[in-house]
């Protein structure tokens, strides 16, 4: 989950008030909107209203917005996998107007002496009422992650953060053909991506992909070497073939996956991890240690399909 924090000032040196303040941020393709998440940050002058009825559209609104003044909205989003743009864009606009009471166009005219004056408020194009400001920010799609520490040393690891991971309900995860049953964590999606750091001899759902057993695709990661230097649960995960079974077990149910697909893809290759309409898995690793660089060059992504469920 990402973060949206925008900043709003009202600069000291400006010689009006302004009125009928409006932000208004267009949560673009590629981001989805956690909806309940639009709030003030307790930061500065409080909205008198804040609307997220309207889809992507997010919208908070301040009567008056005086001299000095600051205010901080947040919002919340998950990032939607993209498979071919790996960068997106969010744009946040604040509009205002001049005068407290409502716009009023000619012929009820401000002045006496002109009866063309009215209210100054936002008119795009024009280069006199540009009461309006934006800004934007650009937010990055992860890379899939990184699934193993250099084969046959020891890594030392920093001391973990407090709850790294989410708890899944007890699911697990068994790999017959490889000899393999364990806990599933849900690895949670930040701003680097996921960090797999603390993982062990765990498996971690890549929490942004589709739950799983849930329909869509479910991506299911594992450490090839762990940080001892040994061989990690998902070492062997190239040796799948076609047909070969993987089995999620959760909430009384064996959900029995058959293997369709055994590809090795780059870190920044996303298409593995497409939206599928029935229930799919990836199980992903990586693969060839690159001594120089200390990084994997490529990942291993096996994906399979539910063909049955049974009661446990």
């Amino acid at each position: 989950m990402i973060t949206f924090t925008i900043d709003i000032a009202h600069a000291a040196a400006s010689d009006a008030d302004a009125f009928d303040v409006f932000l208004r941020d267009v949560v673009p393709a590629g981001l989805d909107y956690v909806p309940g998440s639009l709030r003030w940050a307790g930061t500065g002058l409080a909205p008198d209203s804040l609307d997220e009825s309207a889809a992507s559209l997010i919208v908070a609104r301040w009567a008056s917005f005086p001299r000095g003044s600051t205010s901080q909205i947040e919002f919340d989003v998950t990032m939607a996998l993209m498979l071919y743009d790996p960068r997106v864009t969010n744009t946040g606009q604040v509009e205002w107007t001049s005068l407290p009471e409502d716009d009023v166009q000619a012929p009820f005219a401000l002045s006496t002496y002109n009866v063309f004056a009215t209210e100054r408020f936002y008119d795009p194009g024009d280069a006199v009422d540009a009461c309006a400001t934006s800004d934007s920010v650009e937010a990055s799609t992860p890379s899939l992650p990184a699934t193993g520490f250099a084969p046959g040393r020891v890594t030392p690891l920093a001391q973990s953060p407090l709850n790294p991971y989410s708890d899944t309900g007890g699911l697990q995860i068994e790999i017959p053909g490889l000899s393999v049953s364990l806990p599933v964590v849900g690895v949670p999606l930040g701003a680097q991506g996921w960090d797999l750091t603390w993982l062990g001899a765990q498996a971690g759902y890549l929490e942004g992909t589709a739950f799983p057993s849930w329909a869509g695709n479910s991506a299911i990661t594992g450490h090839v070497y762990l940080p001892d230097g040994r061989p990690g649960p998902f070492v062997r995960l190239a040796e799948f073939g076609w047909g070969d079974e993987i089995i999620v077990r959760g909430f009384g149910l064996r959900f029995i996956f058959s293997v369709r697909e055994v590809r090795q893809v780059l870190p920044d290759d996303l298409f593995v991890l497409r939206h599928e309409d029935r229930p799919w898995v990836t199980l992903i690793t990586c693969k060839g240690y690159d001594e120089r660089r200390e990084a994997y060059r490529t990942r291993v992504a096996v994906r399979a399909v539910l063909v049955g469920t049974l009661a446990d």
